[in-house]
């Protein structure tokens, strides 16, 4: 294609196939080029080279190229920028992207500018970084299309860490995978341990900004609904307030009592209206209650709840006060009347038969405080009868090793049962408090697929929950070489919806977090019981959040890699990967870490590999439910929905045992 040239193109080619770096000439012949209007129609890219040699190459054509992107044919197709960038002219190349160059144009090289100089000129750092600042795509590929390595995968093949750097801090996309594998993966088989610290940090702070940026959002929420509340009780106030004054001046007013006599009084009509309208606005909690009767039964009525609120309830009995039929608690020093009156205030009643229990939770919060144990460990339970003494268990073999304690067999001595104990180490207030929240939970639970709490040892030298013993776990279980039949399959899948309905049914629901199959115990006769609750919330408020990434990113939802609220959508998810095991019979995502998840799964929206036709001897619609788990978390089922399914599949009994033990061996 012959394109016809004026001189001030001419002469602003010629510089820069010279190499020139005088930065006011080449401001000059720039200037030039963009005042000759007259040529504007000839400064289009080319769509097609008729002389290129080899296989066709997609091409970037922009719509409205800039007044520099003008095609040279003279030097093979190229337009200014493309000629500077081959000659590494770095201020050319500042200067023209200055001048209107579009800093993607593609006329005569393969690939856009960015790409040219990550393959190519890996050292020509700021070259890089100055196209980036001209607006250049990071995430361009190397022949413009989906099949082709980017900017991050060449830079990270090269080792270049600065580009990689670069790259990330004008928004490179970490999961783009060319040949099915992204940067990172790449990274980690290349043994380029730089790289791969800043492409895992980046995801990282990916997901703690996001997390940030929704709890400051919320906090702003929470803070003017705070402003609109006082403004509103402020205004409720002024209105009290007026009315007030209005029945004071009607009572001096002679005319005015005597006309509100005929109705029934003045004042008394003023309070009726005052009433009305409190009736109107609702309760207020900032008024004071006049009539004593009302102020002692509302005053009784939140003592109620505060003794019966696991938190706020801390009791204490005395051996002296075991001595009576009708043990009352006390202020734990009565030095005066006022004490003694307010403990006389607070009595509870408690049967004879449960002082013993009271008096053995005193002396265990005595230890525990004597010990350094927050007493909050004991004193916040609702249920003491659980206790176990330290000389009746016997601790055995470990078993696992966790983040929130490590697990062993036991045995109670006084009745010869063996049990499964989870040991916390109680040596600061945060493992004390996990400690005391997953005993006040499990404590409460009773649910046949719910591991059963048994009691809890507290003492200096032992903090720990006593639960029972099952056999393995349901990882464990799938990895042996052995057949399960899809029955037993789908029964695993209904009980774990059961329990997990259980949960979330709950009055406030209880969120676990942590679902996996490491967590799905099989006992001896092979019934589900679901443990570790070390990681569970109860949903008081329509949101559960944290300020880090915490569980087993293989099984967490995308929303909670992102860094977004948990809530219970998120167990249904972490529900659907247990479905992929219970049919693929293989660990989920087992070459990849923290960080690639959060890119892809989280941010780049993959998922689990569904195969495209069901296993041989699979229950229809099993494949279909498993995909509405780990659909968007608005769309994803209930664990009631689920449940009814799964017992739907069981009752159609068209399960059948096809597949040979070899097809379950573990990659």
């Amino acid at each position: 294609m012959s394109v016809t040239m004026d001189p001030h193109q001419t002469r602003l080619i010629r510089l820069l196939e010279n190499g020139c770096e005088d930065v006011p000439m080449l401001q000059e012949a720039a200037s030039s080029c963009l005042q000759n209007t007259e040529q504007r129609e000839l400064r289009k890219p080319l769509q097609d080279s008729e002389e290129a040699d080899g296989p066709e190459v997609a091409r970037v054509s922009l719509s409205n190229p800039g007044p520099l992107d003008f095609v040279v044919e003279s030097s093979q197709n190229m337009t200014a920028l493309e000629i500077s960038v081959l000659t590494q002219n770095n201020t050319a190349v500042e200067v023209l992207l200055k001048g209107g160059a579009q800093a993607d144009m593609v006329s005569g090289l393969t690939c856009t500018c960015l790409c040219k100089v990550c393959y190519t000129f890996p050292g020509n750092i700021k070259m890089i970084r100055t196209l980036l600042e001209g607006g250049a795509n990071p995430d361009a590929t190397t022949n413009n299309d989906t099949n082709s390595a980017s900017c991050l995968i060449i830079s990270v093949v090269k080792n270049n860490v600065e580009a990689v750097k670069a790259l990330l801090e004008y928004g490179g996309d970490v999961s783009y995978e060319w040949k099915g594998q992204n940067a990172l993966s790449m990274a980690l088989d290349f043994n380029k341990d730089e790289i791969v610290t800043l492409l895992e940090n980046h995801e990282y702070r990916r997901a703690q900004d996001n997390r940030w940026r929704r709890f400051t959002d919320r906090k702003l929420l929470e803070e003017n609904r705070e402003l609109q509340r006082k403004a509103l009780h402020k205004q409720i106030q002024l209105e009290d307030q007026r009315r007030s004054m209005l029945r004071r001046s009607h009572s001096k007013d002679p005319m005015m009592s005597q006309s509100g006599g005929t109705t029934g009084g003045g004042g008394g009509g003023a309070r009726s209206t005052d009433a009305a309208h409190q009736g109107d606005s609702g309760p207020n909690p900032h008024y004071h209650i006049s009539n004593p009767d009302l102020h002692n039964a509302v005053a009784a009525a939140m003592h109620a709840e505060m003794m019966t609120s696991p938190i706020k309830q801390q009791p204490l009995v005395s051996s002296s006060a075991l001595a009576s039929p009708m043990v009352v608690g006390h202020s734990p020093q009565p030095a005066d009347d006022h004490n003694n009156q307010h403990s006389t205030n607070l009595a509870v009643g408690v049967s004879p038969s449960r002082a013993p229990q009271l008096f053995a939770a005193h002396q265990a919060r005595t230890a525990a405080s004597n010990s350094g144990i927050d007493e909050t460990v004991v004193s916040s339970m609702s249920h003491m009868e659980w206790i176990i003494p330290p000389e009746d268990l016997q601790l055995l073999n470990p078993i696992s090793s966790g983040a929130h304690g490590d697990v062993f067999s036991g045995k109670l001595t006084s009745i010869d049962e063996v049990v499964a104990v989870k040991r916390f180490p109680c040596s600061d207030a945060k493992s004390r408090e996990c400690f005391r929240q997953e005993l006040t939970m499990l404590s409460k639970f009773r649910h046949e697929n719910i591991v059963m709490f048994k009691g809890a040892v507290i003492t200096p030298d032992l903090c720990c929950m006593v639960q029972e013993l099952c056999e393995e776990n349901l990882l464990d279980r799938l990895a042996r070489p052995t057949t399960i039949p899809w029955s037993q399959r789908l029964k695993w899948a209904r009980d774990m919806a059961k329990a997990m309905n259980y949960l979330h049914t709950r009055v406030p629901q209880v969120v676990h977090r942590d679902l996996k199959s490491l967590n799905v115990l099989l006992d001896f006769n092979g019934t589900v019981k679901l443990c570790d609750f070390g990681m569970a919330r109860l949903r008081e408020h329509t949101y559960i959040a944290t300020q880090h990434i915490s569980g087993s990113p293989s099984w967490m939802a995308p929303e909670v890699l992102r860094g977004d609220d948990f809530d219970d959508k998120s167990d249904v998810y972490a529900y659907g990967v247990i479905m992929w095991e219970l049919m693929m019979r293989r660990i989920p995502w087992p070459d990849k870490n923290m960080a690639q998840l959060v890119g892809l799964v989280g941010f780049g929206g993959h998922r689990l590999e569904v195969p495209a036709q069901p296993p041989e001897g699979s229950p229809k619609g099993y494949i279909a439910l498993m995909k509405e788990c780990f659909g968007d978390a608005p769309s994803r089922p209930t664990f009631k929905v689920i449940r009814a399914q799964i017992e739907a599949m069981l009752s159609s009994g068209e399960m059948e045992v096809v597949q040979p033990p070899s097809a379950y061996t573990l990659p």
